[in-house]
């Protein structure tokens, strides 16, 4: 098998082998992963502001944000300005933790976010799916 490594991340078209070439961040190494039966499927992963982050968590906006700013600030880097000492946000680019909501692409076609395909509209808008994403260093 052949691999070109790429600035995209790797996902179901890697896993599933829609190409004969790799052509993802993984390089090869999760290409074709579901095809076998002790496949396992990989970590998602995506690139949010040029830094390339893991899925660790689904949930609620308000859960997330409060767990995922605790997480900054205890592994996150943090800067001095003044006196303040600044640590990231879950919406600060590079954060170490990033919160996203998830987009109606991804709640059609992940697994991870099955059960809210079934959802109505007015339903999905009141329990909205939201991503914690961790920063791969």
């Amino acid at each position: 098998m052949l691999s070109i490594l790429t600035d995209a991340t790797c996902g179901e078209a890697c896993w599933t082998a829609k190409e004969d070439m790799c052509k993802c961040s993984c390089g090869g190494h999760n290409h074709g992963v579901l095809l076998t039966p002790e496949g396992i499927q990989p970590n998602r992963t995506c690139k949010i502001d040029n830094f390339r982050y893991e899925l660790i968590e689904i949930g609620k906006y308000s859960e997330l944000y409060t767990k995922g700013d605790r997480i900054n600030k205890e592994e996150g880097i943090a800067r001095m300005l003044g006196n303040y000492t600044y640590y990231n946000h879950v919406t600060d680019p590079g954060a170490l933790v990033r919160v996203k909501a998830a987009s109606m692409i991804q709640i059609k076609n992940w697994k991870e976010l099955g059960h809210f395909k079934s959802m109505e509209r007015v339903e999905l808008h009141h329990n909205k799916p939201y991503l914690m994403w961790k920063r791969v260093l």
